[in-house]
């Protein structure tokens, strides 16, 4: 229902289930799943209010843990949004992105974080990365087939960039840094880039094995791919190189 705009039957279909199976004896790990879906169809509804008190509403113990943190992680990314938060939206799409590839699911339509990620990355003046990933969405979702589909969100996108006006930069700011060296990190492939950007944030590679759920010598051989793709003598090269993370995300 949601994914065809009836918010108002997604929430009855949700209430339902409710009945037949009381919120307080669903397991944990599908918590954050039903969490996303009423929160999304509060928003469709135009009731922000609702929806950043259903937000912050505190899941059980273990949800954390399983696939469906990923929705979750959507669904504030688009209330974020909807408040004007572009930083927290993007943060919290690229969460979603993360879980997800973790497990190898690419295919947009699971969850078009890529869509949200590129309104927040616009918002935030960051035109060509917001640009490089809604290219990545498209090219997905016609190799799964599913580019008919996602014409609402591409439409949805579309509109809300011309909603966005980019703040101007102050004459005081200094320019950016580089983002990367010649070689662009769009030359990785999803799995590279989820270990590239732990690895620059500063996680050794047990941790990084950790925390996407893969073998040492996985984080290692990926990490060597990284290094040799984009030209990069190591870790602290990579660390200097890979985007900074924005205000608040």
């Amino acid at each position: 229902m949601l994914r065809d705009d009836r918010p108002e039957e997604a929430l009855r279909d949700l209430a339902a289930a409710d009945r037949e199976l009381p919120v307080r004896c669903w397991h944990p790990l599908a918590m954050p799943a039903r969490a996303a879906v009423e929160i999304t169809a509060q928003l469709r509804l135009g009731r922000l209010e609702h929806a950043r008190h259903l937000a912050a509403e505190p899941l059980p113990r273990g949800s954390e843990h399983g696939a469906a943190t990923a929705f979750l992680r959507h669904a504030e990314a688009e209330l974020a949004l909807a408040e004007d938060d572009p930083g927290t939206a993007l943060h919290a799409a690229l969460e979603c992105g993360r879980v997800l590839r973790s497990r190898g699911w690419v295919n947009p339509m699971v969850a078009a974080w890529r869509t949200t990620a590129s309104l927040a990355l616009r918002r935030l003046g960051d035109h060509g990365a917001a640009a490089a990933l809604a290219a990545e969405e498209l090219a997905l979702a016609e190799r799964w087939g599913t580019a008919a589909a996602l014409e609402p969100l591409r439409e949805r996108a579309s509109a809300g960039l011309r909603r966005t006006v980019p703040a101007p930069r102050r004459p005081a700011d200094p320019l950016p840094a580089p983002r990367f060296p010649a070689r662009r990190p769009d030359a990785l492939s999803p799995a590279e880039r989820d270990v590239a950007e732990l690895a620059a944030r500063g996680l050794a590679n047990r941790e990084i094995a950790r925390e996407l759920s893969i073998a040492l010598r996985t984080v290692e051989l990926r990490l060597t791919k990284v290094y040799r793709k984009l030209g990069l003598k190591g870790r602290a090269a990579l660390a200097d190189h890979w985007p900074t993370r924005t205000p608040g995300s």
